[in-house]
């Protein structure tokens, strides 16, 4: 889900860290987003319920000890092969961003 949402706000030149913003819904274009997410997942709640879900994981702005060990994991496979490239590891950690994967790897 979050990987079309990505992609729908890259191709509409929106920021996806406005989806925290609770006053997102007077804002048509993410507005549109939303319905077009929702329908392109097969989403059954409501496109509020979406939004409100949406927005709790984007709050979560830390990575569990479970996800830490996962981002290492793949840091270092894509070390070995000299390729790192941190929008193929932001797959694997919906609602994160690169700031918070690479905060992560300095600690």
């Amino acid at each position: 889900m979050f990987k079309i949402l990505n992609e729908i706000c890259k191709e509409k030149n929106l920021d996806i860290t406005e989806f925290r913003n609770s006053k997102i819904v007077n804002r048509k274009e993410y507005v549109d987003v939303i319905l077009q997410v929702s329908d392109i997942v097969g989403w059954k709640d409501t496109p509020a319920h979406l939004l409100t879900r949406i927005q709790k994981i984007l709050s979560e702005s830390y990575l569990s000890v479970r996800e830490t060990k996962l981002l290492k994991r793949l840091f270092r496979d894509q070390k070995k092969n000299d390729k790192i490239c941190f929008n193929e590891l932001l797959y694997y950690f919906p609602g994160k961003t690169v700031e918070i994967l690479e905060e992560a790897l300095e600690s």
